[in-house]
Formats: C-alpha cells, sequence, structure tokens
C-alpha cells in the first residue's frame, strides 16, 4: 500500500509540475527553423584555389575528387549516407578521389539520410570519352607527292573514328597559307589554283564532340608540276639561336650557283621567329647547282653550302638547312679614349662601362654577368651595346681585385674576360710615359711613398712580359734600374714597375715606353 500511495503521490507531482509549465513554448515556430542542405563537388585537388564543377568531361582513368558539402555544417545527425554511380554504390567515404573507367555519360548522387528519415542529395553528371584515333600513315594525297596539278583541283582523304563508339567526330583541315577550316566528315577538296613549283604541306587534327582531339595529327606535304622541263627546290632554314631556345625573326639571302659558281639566283627569304622558316626556289632547270645560304643581317652565323642535282618536273626537299652562329661576343672597356679590347688592368673607378658587340642576334639578346673575385656582382639579360658595372664600396682599398666580364649570346656562344682593378690608392711614383729611339741607356726608377710604414724587399721592372731587372734591398724609399734600349721592341713597350714587400704584399703600376730604331 504504501507503494501505491507513494506511486499516486508522484502522480500527482508530476501533473503539478506540467500543470505549472508554459505550454506555447513547445509549439512549432517557423522563423526558427533551419533550411538544410546538401551538395556533391568534383575538383582536382583540395586545394582552396581549385576549381569545383558539377559536370566534367574526362579520359577514362582520369582521378578526380568527390566532395559533399552539408549546409549548415554538422547541424542535423546523420543516420547514413552512400555515393552511388549509376545507382550502384560507389564509395561510403564523405570525400574520397577516385576515377571512372567506363565511357559514356556517368550519374554520380551523393546520398543522406537522417534520423528523422528524411532523404536528401545531389548529383553530379560526368561524361568519360576517349580521345579518337586518327590513322596518320595512310592519306591522300601521299606524303611527298610530286607534281601535283595547279588546276582543276585536288583531293584530300584519311581516315579517323572514335574508339567508344559514342562521340561525333570533327576534322581540324588545314593548308599552310591557304585554308584553316573545320570539317564533319574525313575529306575535302580544294578548287582554287595552286601555284606552279611549289611546296604546300597540310595538316589534319581530329576532336570529338566533347572537346578531345587526337594525340597525333595527319602532316601531309606535296609539290605542284611546272612548265616542261622546270624544277625547284624547297626547304626550311634554322638557327642555332632557336636551339638554344632564343628566338627572333630574321631574313635569310639563298644564291643559286651553276658548277662553275657562276651566281643564277638570289633571293630574300623573310620569317618570323617561333619555327624554321620555309622556302621555295623555282623554277630551274634540270642540271647540277650550288645553294649558299646565309644571314646578310648576323654575319656572325656561318653560310652554308648544299650541292644539289634536279630532275626535269620535279621539286627537290632538301634538309633542314641549320646556319650556325659560331663565334661569341667580344668585350671591350670603355675609357676616356674610348672602347679598348687589349686593356686588362683598370683604374679603380665607382662605375666601370663595357662595351658587349656581337652580330649574331638582335642587340636585345645578349646576358652579360659581372663577377667581383668569383662572386656574382651584377647580372642582366637582354642589355644593349653598353654593360655598367657600379662597384661596391668595400672595393676601395689599396688592394688589387679581379673582375670577371662574362657575356653570353643568343646561340651560347659565350665570352670571358679577366680584368685587374688598380688600388683606390695608389702610393708609387714611377717614370711617365716617354719616347726614345737608337741605342742608348735608359733609367727606370719607383719611389714608394706607402703611409703603412710597409718595409721593402726589392723591385722590378718587367718590359713586355719578357725582360725582368730586379733589384734587392734598395735601401730608403727610391728603387733605380739602369737598362738599354736594346731590350725595346719597335713601337710600343709595356713597362711594369713592381714593389715587393716584406709583408708578402706587392704594388705595382704599369705605364709605356715608345722605341723608334735609328735608320
Amino acid at each position: 500500500m504504501r507503494f501505491k500511495i507513494f506511486f499516486a503521490m508522484a502522480l500527482a507531482t508530476a501533473f503539478i509540475y506540467t500543470a505549472c509549465t508554459n505550454s506555447s513554448d513547445y509549439l512549432y515556430d517557423e522563423s526558427e527553423s533551419t533550411f538544410i542542405e546538401v551538395s556533391a563537388e568534383m575538383a582536382y585537388s583540395f586545394d582552396s584555389v581549385s576549381e569545383r564543377s558539377k559536370a566534367d568531361t574526362l579520359h577514362p582513368g582520369d582521378s578526380l575528387i568527390f566532395i559533399a558539402n552539408i549546409i549548415p555544417s554538422k547541424s542535423i545527425k546523420i543516420k547514413r549516407y552512400i555515393w552511388t554511380l549509376d545507382g550502384i554504390p560507389f564509395s561510403n567515404d564523405f570525400s574520397f578521389r577516385s576515377a571512372v573507367w567506363e565511357p559514356g555519360l556517368h550519374k554520380i548522387a551523393f546520398i543522406l539520410e537522417t534520423f528523422f528519415g528524411d532523404t536528401l542529395s545531389d548529383t553530379l553528371t560526368l561524361q568519360i570519352s576517349n580521345p579518337p584515333i586518327l590513322q596518320d600513315s595512310s592519306f591522300i594525297p601521299a606524303k611527298g607527292s610530286q607534281r601535283i596539278p595547279t588546276t582543276g583541283g585536288l583531293s584530300f582523304a584519311w581516315n579517323g573514328y572514335d574508339p567508344d563508339s559514342i562521340a561525333k567526330l570533327y576534322y581540324r583541315f588545314t593548308i599552310d597559307g591557304l585554308i584553316d577550316t573545320i570539317l564533319d566528315v574525313p575529306y575535302f577538296t580544294y578548287w582554287k589554283d595552286l601555284e606552279p613549283l611549289n611546296h604546300y604541306r597540310w595538316h589534319v587534327q581530329a576532336i570529338n564532340e566533347f572537346g578531345f582531339a587526337s594525340d597525333n595529327t595527319i602532316e601531309g606535304n606535296f609539290f605542284t608540276s611546272g612548265g616542261p622541263n622546270e624544277s625547284g627546290i624547297t626547304g626550311f632554314i634554322d638557327l642555332s639561336a632557336r636551339d638554344a631556345g632564343n628566338a627572333f625573326a630574321y631574313s635569310a639571302k639563298i644564291s643559286i650557283l651553276d658548277t662553275t659558281n657562276g651566281e643564277l639566283f638570289s633571293d630574300i627569304v623573310k620569317g618570323g621567329s617561333q619555327s624554321a622558316l620555309p622556302f621555295v626556289i623555282s623554277p630551274l632547270n634540270e642540271g647540277k647547282y650550288r645553294a649558299v645560304f646565309s644571314l646578310p643581317n648576323y654575319p656572325d652565323f656561318v653560310c652554308d653550302t648544299i650541292d644539289f642535282k634536279l630532275f626535269a618536273n620535279d621539286v627537290l626537299e632538301l634538309d633542314t638547312v641549320r646556319l650556325r652562329d659560331t663565334i661569341a661576343p667580344t668585350i671591350a672597356f670603355i675609357g676616356n679614349e674610348g672602347a679598348n679590347v687589349v686593356i686588362d688592368s683598370l683604374e679603380y673607378a665607382d662605375t666601370l662601362r663595357f662595351l658587349i658587340t656581337d652580330h649574331g642576334t638582335p642587340q636585345s639578346k645578349k646576358t652579360v654577368q659581372a663577377y667581383l673575385e668569383s662572386v656574382l656582382l651584377s647580372e642582366k639579360n637582354n642589355v644593349s651595346d653598353t654593360f655598367t658595372v657600379v662597384l661596391p664600396s668595400n672595393t676601395k682599398s689599396w688592394n688589387r681585385r679581379l673582375l670577371d666580364i662574362v657575356a653570353t649570346d643568343a646561340s651560347k656562344n659565350r665570352t670571358i674576360r679577366n680584368y685587374i682593378i688598380e688600388p683606390a690608392e695608389n702610393w708609387i711614383q714611377t717614370n711617365k710615359p716617354f719616347s726614345t729611339s737608337g741605342s742608348k741607356t735608359i733609367d727606370l726608377f719607383i719611389i714608394d711613398s706607402n703611409p703603412y710604414g710597409f718595409e721593402i724587399n726589392s723591385c722590378k721592372f718587367i718590359i713586355n712580359d719578357d725582360y725582368v731587372f730586379q733589384k734587392s734591398s734598395p735601401g730608403g724609399n727610391v728603387c733605380t734600374v739602369r737598362t738599354s734600349t736594346a731590350y725595346l721592341i719597335e713601337g710600343n713597350n709595356t713597362i711594369r714597375s713592381i714593389i715587393e714587400y716584406t709583408n708578402g704584399i706587392s704594388h705595382w703600376k704599369t705605364w709605356n715606353i715608345t722605341y723608334t730604331k735609328e735608320e
């Protein structure tokens, strides 16, 4: 009974508690509801910058990332979710990477079921297609066909197909310089007249309706006929600069010589910069000839010569003529007296200028570097004729510094010039440049005024890097040597006057003697 009484009291309490609550709090309020949705997307990577889409066209086996989103995130309790491919289970992961191999149109769905029994879903569309196949070994006219008529129309035919048998094919057909069109059939007839004794190139690429192009392209060519017994030559001219990755527009000169090297024909062929330069020379009679190829505007490119023989009514296709630039740029120091290609010892200056000359490419195609003590100081691409070097402030001392200037042209020919930068502080005095003649004695001297108290060990006088006159421990700060004009050569003589100190440091100055022999 006590249990029953207690139970009755509990019921009463519960009733009283319920009666005291505000039942309006449990009524459905539409303004407080949350809209829930799911979405599916495809991407090539998880990067934030990767473009996401709901439809795409891919090759079989191309990898994609499939991504599911819940908006707002984590706002509902999920009972289960699944990805399906054409209604068949595809994955149980929320987001995953996978590929589809079967060609055709596919529907990929993300399906989510909540604990309340609601089902939410989103669908992606994926078209899988192999690229079309283009048979590039059998086509009309055959590659290199000769004596094609110039009038009456010329028919072209080839074969292409879709390996999946699901896509319509189109063909991009071009004849260089004449036509560029899209066809839906594997044949074409060109009705306009063609130039006689000319070399024509034509191309075909297959493209399916999904935008996938064939991996290969038909590259055909043919030669048109000329008058009775007329012939010609054709080919391409290429440059070593393009081999090095530096293209520029150029014009080539072609000269045709007979067997006695007499010039029969000469022409300038102009072209662009992105490909080899095509040429056609016609009409020529049957016989033996020599062709000379050159670049008048860029003489660093070596001429090429080809001997050939022509038969009647044929156009001879020569191999690609490759003109090579084998001459490196020249480097000259620009001083007060102009550019000097011989000098290798430079007086110290905050700014040094060099003339970089090259005749193998346009002036804008040179690259120049400056190295100070083997450390890169400056580098400029596409420089003009003048290259300027600004020396850092710490180079201003009584030490000599090694400066290397490296110039590279578009064909990767390279020149390296090594310069000695004389000390900014020069404390020795030597003879001033002078002229002399005949047979006589000459006195060479050095006066040392170094401010650091270095002790002189010896002095040397070197004439033309050949004769050396040395004096040890001269005493004091003056060193003199008497020699003869017999050691001089006619014209300019370079004298290097050197002081060597006991601490291993040396200091020198270079000057000149002009010598004339007596009659």
